[in-house]
């Protein structure tokens, strides 16, 4: 081996180690850090509105749709039904149908880029009608919409939405008026068993003194809403400052029932214990506790005041609804000793 050959060897030899450095160094920086890149253009933004209303658009090749939704109140999950057009049937094998959740950036329409996690990614169906079942956080007590239906398991939660559905050519030689194919494609919600109730008081403060019956259960208020099955129920209001209040009322599938609920405060019993000189005055009217006994009064704010000679003493009562009341008065004759 030469001097000339040698001193290349060397070279090399201190080189490598500076360019495999580098290879290492760079290398993390080619692998996208959130998953798949999606490339495309997005062609419509499609959302179930509070209403849980279907929706249907139009999809090309190659084109991004994506897919959200208002509220998931009452939503169980979503149902992609996709129409194919005759003409492709017969090259079906030719497309790829892939859905991404967790996509960032946000989707926008001057966005041409995106990474998501792919959640299914599979040769275009052979049928004329495709549907994916996309469970809406689990798929445990989910019911297929067709027999041949597509499940997205495991199922993507809410914070996962919006998806990404597309449809891309993965052969060549694709005849030009089938690469301009468009696709039908509706979401339908499909929604829980359960509408809502919220109960309005008057007064608003009785909320907290009530107890709350659905159908002869004690039925406690989550975040002001009682979740029920459809149909017709039966409310009782229970409390010892109120009087009773008992309805019927509705409940719809998906919707929420509101009942304005007007509570009459329960009356008190009162009476008093006093010498039988003693003149007693309540809220103003004379009253003798000899003949008039105990008597029912509006709960609330009054005045009793007592007269026996030239001596009176008054004090404020507030009385609770539904309770009894003595107002007893007595005399005493302090001696100190000095």
């Amino acid at each position: 081996m030469g001097p000339k050959r040698n001193a290349v060897y060397r070279c090399l030899l201190n080189f490598l180690p500076h360019a495999l450095c580098a290879c290492i160094f760079f290398a993390p920086l080619a692998v996208p850090v959130n998953g798949e890149q999606i490339r495309g253009e997005l062609a419509r933004s499609l959302q179930i509105d509070e209403q849980y209303n279907p929706v249907t658009a139009s999809i090309g090749l190659r084109e991004l749709i994506g897919i959200n939704f208002a509220s998931e109140e009452y939503l169980k999950g979503i149902v992609i039904e996709i129409t194919t057009p005759d003409t492709v049937l017969q090259f079906r094998e030719s497309f790829m149908l892939s859905v991404f959740d967790t996509i960032a950036p946000a989707l926008s329409p001057d966005t041409g880029r995106y990474s998501g996690t792919k959640v299914y990614s599979k040769a275009f169906p052979k049928f004329r009608r495709t549907y994916i079942d996309v469970p809406l956080g689990s798929s445990v007590s989910w019911e297929r919409s067709s027999l041949n239906s597509i499940i997205i398991d495991p199922a993507p939660e809410a914070d996962s939405f919006p998806l990404i559905i597309t449809i891309d050519p993965v052969m060549k030689g694709i005849p030009s008026h089938i690469s301009s194919s468009i696709f039908e494609l509706t979401l339908t919600p499909v929604l829980i068993e359960k509408g809502a109730l919220t109960l309005n008081f008057s007064p608003a403060e009785a909320l907290d003194a009530v107890e709350v019956r659905i159908d002869n259960r004690r039925a406690p208020l989550t975040n002001g809403k009682l979740y029920l099955t459809p149909g017709i129920h039966t409310l009782d209001i229970v409390s010892d400052e109120f009087l009773p209040h008992s309805q019927s009322f509705g409940i719809e599938q998906a919707r929420t029932t509101n009942l304005d609920i007007e509570l009459r405060p329960a009356t008190s019993s009162i009476r008093f214990d006093a010498p039988e000189e003693a003149i007693v005055f309540f809220d103003g009217r004379e009253i003798d506790p000899d003949t008039q006994g105990s008597f029912e009064t509006d709960p609330g704010e009054h005045v009793v005041l007592v007269r026996i000679g030239d001596y009176s003493v008054s004090k404020k009562i507030d009385l609770k609804g539904g309770k009894n009341y003595k107002v007893s008065l007595f005399f005493d004759i302090l001696i100190n000793d000095n």
